[in-house]
């Protein structure tokens, strides 16, 4: 019976985007015998970075169009109803009669309605933490009412609610600012791009943050024991009723929302000077945010117009995450060593392969086996920060870089251009 349930694992994951890319390949590598497939934007060329994934075996497929659709291929229909894990990264649709809702949800819903989704045992919805809107810098956890102030914020907080009351065995997870190699502070600065070019200072003003590495440590040690654990199968009548029925979030439904932040918020600028102490670029000047409010897009106010401390208290007590990168302060230094270690000398970001998504994707050959009880277990060698889950155990694929030396070979791996897709998320 674990023989079967093995291979029916299948991973589907809605959007090869940053974040979306990053967690393929580790599930790929550190957990070999699970199939893993994407889905790309129909409109966007096939970069370098898509024939990559599907040379490390990652099966993909073209998709809706976020912008204008609410159509979904029939491979991807297809791809739906092998999958038993499923990570819907898209953002709500902006256009059409369904503008605001989630591109997938509809279709997903259909195929459990028809009995169609067997092996489905989980669902991760990502969203973010702009759901809770401005809260003058105090805290919020996820017993903090949603209050979003920003049109994206509302976006999300409606598809959150649909996912939520689908019947799914849907999980929320709010992102905050996500950083990660060729990704945050560190790049900008170094590119001397125009929202570099001063730096921005604003009472009160507090923002939280997530190393990319850390997210999909979250998600998938929240793939390994979902909770609550539902499943759509064929004996569970109830749950299909459920999904034929949308209507209010489950009663349990809170407790499948997380907060995906590290564990100290802070200001932006604080952030930025750090980033220019360590790549070695000169500070540009620090102004207040009054002096140049005026001057501002309105896509750069509304970045200051929320002010709040995000806790990431329950990925801990739930999850048992301890967070590889658990402040930016250990975040943007192993962000920029990887960058130099891997590609030193690129002046430009698309020129080449970045060959970083993964530590763990380098070290692919090394991952034979993942004990079933605990899926969890570390690659060994070196000294690795490593994220763990519950009982302390290390997860599998979540060490990270750290300080641990790397060596040419590694470097020379055949991975996505990570650079690419940061510049396409842009």
């Amino acid at each position: 019976m674990a023989d079967t349930l093995k291979s029916q694992n299948k991973l589907l994951i809605l959007g090869l985007g940053y974040v979306g890319s990053r967690l393929a390949l580790r599930v790929r590598s550190v957990l070999p015998e699970w199939q893993v497939a994407g889905t790309a934007r129909s409109q966007a060329p096939e970069g370098a970075h898509i024939d990559k994934l599907k040379a490390c075996g990652i099966e993909i497929q073209g998709a809706v169009d976020p912008c204008a659709s609410e159509y979904v291929s029939s491979e991807v229909c297809e791809l739906l109803r092998s999958a038993s894990h499923i990570v819907a990264t898209a953002p709500p649709l902006k256009q059409g009669d369904h503008a605001g809702s989630d591109a997938f949800l509809p279709c997903i819903r259909h195929l459990a309605q028809q009995g169609e989704l067997p092996n489905l045992q989980w669902v991760a919805y990502l969203s973010t933490t702009s759901v809770y809107g401005n809260k003058d810098g105090a805290w919020v956890d996820e017993s903090t009412v949603p209050c979003p102030s920003l049109k994206r914020g509302k976006g999300r907080l409606s598809c959150e609610q649909d996912w939520l009351s689908s019947g799914l065995p849907a999980h929320v997870f709010r992102l905050p600012g996500i950083y990660g190699p060729y990704r945050g502070p560190q790049v900008k600065v170094k590119a001397g791009s125009s929202s570099s070019s001063r730096i921005v200072y604003k009472p009160n003003q507090w923002f939280s943050r997530a190393h990319v590495d850390d997210i999909c440590s979250v998600l998938l040690a929240s793939m390994l024991a979902p909770t609550p654990p539902l499943s759509i199968s064929s004996d569970r009548a109830d749950s299909r009723e459920a999904v034929s029925q949308p209507g209010p979030p489950r009663a349990d439904a809170s407790l499948s929302v997380f907060n995906v932040v590290d564990d100290e918020p802070a200001p932006a600028h604080t952030v930025n000077l750090l980033a220019c102490r360590l790549t070695g670029t000169p500070p540009p000047p620090v102004v207040p945010y009054g002096a140049v409010e005026a001057s501002m897009s309105e896509m750069a106010k509304s970045f200051y117009g929320d002010s709040k401390r995000v806790s990431n208290r329950r990925i801990k007590l739930v999850l048992g995450i301890k967070l590889a990168f658990p402040t930016y302060r250990e975040g943007l230094p192993a962000c920029i060593e990887e960058e130099q270690t891997r590609r030193p000398g690129v002046a430009s970001p698309l020129a080449g392969a970045a060959e970083v998504i993964l530590e763990a994707a380098a070290a692919c050959a090394a991952a034979t086996s993942v004990p079933e009880s605990a899926r969890a277990r570390g690659f060994g060698g070196g000294k690795t920060r490593a994220a763990t889950g519950a009982g302390g155990k290390v997860l599998p694929g979540v060490g990270t870089t750290g300080s641990r030396k790397r060596s040419k070979d590694a470097a020379a791996k055949d991975v996505p251009d990570l650079r690419a897709i940061a510049l396409d998320e842009k």
